[in-house]
């Protein structure tokens, strides 16, 4: 891997000076430093797409984090972004991965996990570190998108929720709000096990290879 371009917008100017002075010893990947913001209407004027991931705080000094994820993702489609953040909130994860994040890790990680990040998102997967849930806290979430995910995204979501069932509908929703299959059993009154073959079958349906790339795509999408 070559070295991998980093540009940070983060008011927290002492800690990105932290992080450049540590770059050097994390041996895989090779990061280099491409740049440091702390006002994203400064960096907006400078930046050409030339940063291979932005790294954004969620509190910066002249815009809300989220919205700054949404508009990158809009002039520049294509960018890779991460959140290196002190907010673990699920609600914050949930927005911002709604908004475009492909990573987010907090900035109590050690640099392990920042390197991890690093090489998932390159390789066009997305990832949660250490104590980053996308709902109430159950258990330790990991995504990666596959190629028939990203393939469905771009359906119309009126045709996306046609492909499924009242039922299968209900079902999904308990699935956001982290309930196992006895759970969501228990509360429509079927077996965990009819519940499972109704999971597969959403899965089928929309293309997802996994619970929580399930998840993300549901949100993203609202189909509940």
């Amino acid at each position: 891997m070559n070295p991998v371009k980093v540009i940070f917008i983060d008011r927290q100017k002492m800690f990105v000076q932290g992080i450049m002075a540590l770059a050097d010893k994390i041996k895989y990947p090779v990061i280099k430093i491409a740049g440091q913001y702390s006002v994203t209407k400064y960096f907006l004027e400078d930046y050409d797409g030339g940063a291979d991931i932005i790294a954004v705080d969620l509190n910066l000094e002249d815009s809300d984090g989220i919205d700054f994820i949404a508009q990158l993702r809009s002039d520049f489609p294509n960018q890779k972004v991460m959140v290196l953040s002190s907010y673990a909130e699920y609600k914050f994860v949930k927005d911002a991965m709604k908004k475009g994040a492909d990573g987010y890790i907090l900035k109590t990680a050690d640099y392990s996990e920042f390197g991890n990040c690093i090489i998932d998102i390159m390789q066009g997967k997305t990832f949660l570190g250490s104590g980053v849930y996308l709902t109430p806290p159950v258990t330790v979430y990991k995504r990666e998108f596959n190629s028939s995910a990203r393939r469905v995204m771009n359906e119309d979501r009126f045709q996306i929720k046609q492909k499924l069932t009242k039922r299968e509908l209900e079902i999904l929703r308990l699935i956001i709000q982290a309930k196992t299959n006895d759970e969501i059993g228990d509360q429509l009154f079927i077996s965990h096990q009819t519940v499972g073959v109704h999971k597969k079958n959403i899965m089928r349906k929309l293309g997802m290879k996994s619970t929580m790339t399930l998840i993300k795509y549901a949100l993203e999408n609202e189909l509940v």
